[in-house]
C-alpha cells in the first residue's frame, strides 16, 4: 500500500499533515484545529489562514510543499522523506508558534 498522508503534532502545538499525492502541506496550532479559518496567499505563493473572529494567524497551507522544501525527485523515493517533512514543519511553522 501506498503512503498517501502524513500527520502528527510538532513540538506539541502545530498538527500537521501532507497530502503526498497532491504535495499540499496542511499546517494548523492545534489549539485552533478546528475554528473556522479563511486564506490569504502571500508572497510565497503559501496561503496564511486566519481565525473568522479575530484574524489571528492559525496557519499555513503550502500547494507544491516538495517541489519548494524537498529534497528533489519523488518524496517517497527518498529513504528519509518522512524525517524530512517533519523538520521543515519545525522551520515552517515556527512563526505560528510565535506569535
Amino acid at each position: 500500500m501506498a503512503v498517501e498522508t502524513v500527520e502528527g503534532v510538532s513540538m506539541g502545538a502545530l498538527f500537521y499533515h501532507y497530502d503526498v499525492r497532491n504535495d499540499v502541506l496542511y499546517l494548523r496550532l492545534l489549539a485552533h484545529r478546528d475554528d473556522e479559518v479563511y486564506g490569504e496567499e502571500d508572497a510565497s505563493g503559501s496561503h496564511v489562514m486566519r481565525l473568522l473572529d479575530d484574524d489571528q494567524v492559525v496557519g499555513l497551507t503550502v500547494v507544491g510543499y516538495w517541489r519548494q522544501y524537498g529534497t528533489g525527485g519523488d518524496p517517497l523515493s527518498q529513504p528519509d522523506w518522512q524525517q524530512a517533512v517533519e523538520r521543515s514543519v519545525a522551520g515552517l511553522g515556527a512563526p505560528l508558534l510565535a506569535a
